[in-house]
């Protein structure tokens, strides 16, 4: 385990890579994203030749000091070509043909960087990460199109984090960043499996949670303002009235009358 990404590329021979409770049969051609903070191994089947490449966040972009996780680093402006078709549910990929010689050429031409270490030599380093990083992403991307139709459903563990957490000051980010999601996959994730947007979703569960609140007479407003998670007054007043048709008072009125 450690505090920075690291991307395992298979020179030659075969093998099985670990990931937490996850495992992926290697060969040359195979490239393993690990993100910061997973426990990984491996068991090799022949004579196995891999590369690590080791990156802390600062290593591409200052906007990367602060980095949690490695989609962080794809949604860079320099890959924002490739749109946000990305699933990080899976941490291996395999190259072929082309784009397997580009990859050997790339990861053969940063180790004799790494070793001989000239002038300028880490700015080839970060150009050739750059390469591998757009070889990765361009074979998630065609794994993407070719599975348009089949988002995967929302992990079990995702979907209790959001339920126990939905109260809190909570983004889209942040529950992507809790797996290998880019946060706009994420996004499209959370709408198929619950029918409406992230933002929409966490906004019905407050007002369903304040509209419960308001049967306690022993609650006041404010307090029930702080509880479903909002700071402003006048935003949490507005969705309300928005799902209720009617304000706070107005609504622990008419159950108050119906009781």
């Amino acid at each position: 385990m450690h505090e920075f990404v690291e991307l395992v590329y298979i020179l030659s021979g075969s093998g099985t890579q670990y990931i937490g409770d996850m495992e992926y049969k290697v060969k040359h051609g195979d490239l393993v994203y690990i993100n910061f903070g997973q426990s990984h191994w491996f068991e090799t089947d022949t004579e196995f030749d891999f590369v690590n490449i080791l990156i802390s966040p600062a290593f591409l972009s200052r906007e990367l000091v602060n980095s949690e996780n490695i989609e962080e680093i794809f949604a860079l402006s320099l890959f924002e070509e490739f749109g946000s078709v990305h699933d990080f549910t899976r941490q291996s990929v395999s190259f072929s043909g082309k784009e397997l010689k580009q990859m050997d050429t790339a990861v053969n031409a940063m180790i004799s960087e790494a070793s001989e270490k000239t002038i300028g030599y880490r700015s080839v380093l970060r150009g050739y990460v750059q390469v591998i990083f757009s070889l990765l992403l361009r074979n998630l991307s065609k794994k993407a199109n070719a599975d348009e139709g089949g988002m995967v459903d929302l992990p079990a563990d995702i979907a209790a984090y959001i339920e126990e957490n939905c109260f809190d000051k909570i983004t889209l980010s942040d529950i992507a960043a809790r797996s290998f999601y880019n946060p706009a996959y994420f996004g499209r994730l959370l709408k198929k499996n619950y029918g409406k947007t992230f933002s929409a979703y966490i906004k019905e569960k407050r007002m369903d949670k304040a509209a419960e609140l308001l049967c306690d007479k022993g609650r006041t407003v404010d307090d029930i303002i702080s509880v479903v998670g909002y700071s402003d007054r006048k935003l949490f007043y507005k969705h309300f009235k928005e799902f209720y048709g009617k304000t706070p008072k107005e609504y622990r009125d008419a159950k108050n009358s119906e009781g």
